[in-house]
């Protein structure tokens, strides 16, 4: 009965919906799918008889500074983020915007995660555009053409790791500083196929300049996300009960965060007590058992005693 009750609890505050990927991401996600996925899956036409078989062209969605300059396609600066050309890439892009983007989109809320999504991916594209082209002048060679959304969580993971209480925290279960993640992940992404390591450096250190206030003048206040909150799109994402809407309202976040700790608690006092009780359950048992055997010995004993 306990146990039941935590978990509609639980359910109660979860509202019924999608309790891991909130609804800014969880769309950013599924775009992510429907512009790569077909590129990926569907095989390429074949080539005319006698010639070999040419890759696919770039996507017209993908940052590419050369045709940025040349054409002024300007809204590269932003869908860049949506597309992957490696299947391994799309699978971590979709990790990534399920634990960065989710977390980042909890602690601010539908409205300004969807803004600063924008935002840090117009800067950091802006950024990798000027030092890329630095690095052509300078004579170095080519560099990764950004891809995926790598470069907004690392935009978003310097944000929170400039603003956290936390000192430390546990990275694999290994206690280590708060301000070291950001670069244990960035080098880590150097392993991620056709991920743009300049892209993350340019997209951590827009997230920093933010963090430490110097961008306060792109912040979105909570008022104005509390009017956005009752406008299209996000009204209907709000009336979406498949998709958890994250509200824009700081106290009410707050609230639901509180009522899902209660259920958490909850839960866990009940597995306790049932745990418990189980345990009690076993323990009568067995020295039921115990009492049952001492009165097979002594009427064992008084049986061969009359016999004698």
């Amino acid at each position: 009965m306990a146990a039941g009750a935590a978990v509609a609890a639980g359910a109660a505050a979860g509202g019924g919906r999608c309790p891991e990927v909130p609804s800014a991401s969880f769309l950013t996600a599924l775009l992510s799918l429907l512009v790569s996925a077909p590129r990926l899956l569907l095989p390429p036409p074949p080539p005319p008889p006698g010639e070999p078989e040419v890759p696919l062209p770039p996507s017209g969605l993908a940052l590419r500074p050369a045709a940025l300059r040349r054409d002024w396609e300007v809204h590269r600066l932003v869908t860049y983020i949506l597309v992957y050309e490696h299947p391994l890439s799309l699978l971590s892009g979709l990790v990534i915007i399920w634990r960065f983007a989710g977390s980042f989109e909890k602690s601010v809320g539908t409205v300004r995660h969807s803004f600063f999504t924008l935002v840090f991916a117009f800067f950091s594209a802006l950024l990798f555009v000027l030092l890329e082209t630095l690095w052509a002048l300078a004579g170095f060679g080519g560099v990764e053409d950004p891809r995926g959304f790598t470069p907004v969580a690392f935009a978003m993971l310097g944000v929170s790791s400039i603003r956290t209480r936390m000192r430390r925290t546990l990275f694999f279960g290994v206690p280590v500083s708060a301000s070291v993640i950001p670069w244990i992940l960035l080098f880590a992404s150097w392993f991620i196929p056709q991920t743009s390591f300049l892209s993350n450096i340019c997209g951590l250190f827009i997230g920093f300049i933010y963090g430490l206030g110097y961008c306060s003048y792109f912040d979105l206040s909570e008022s104005v996300a509390l009017k956005l909150d009752q406008k299209f799109p996000f009204s209907l994402l709000r009336r979406a009960t498949v998709l958890n809407y994250v509200s824009g309202s700081s106290a009410e976040r707050r609230a639901v965060q509180t009522r899902k700790g209660a259920a958490r608690h909850s839960l866990q006092s009940a597995k306790g007590q049932g745990s418990r009780s189980w345990g009690t359950a076993q323990s009568q048992r067995s020295r039921r058992g115990q009492g049952s055997r001492c009165n097979d010995n002594l009427s064992r004993r008084a049986a061969s005693t009359h016999h004698i």
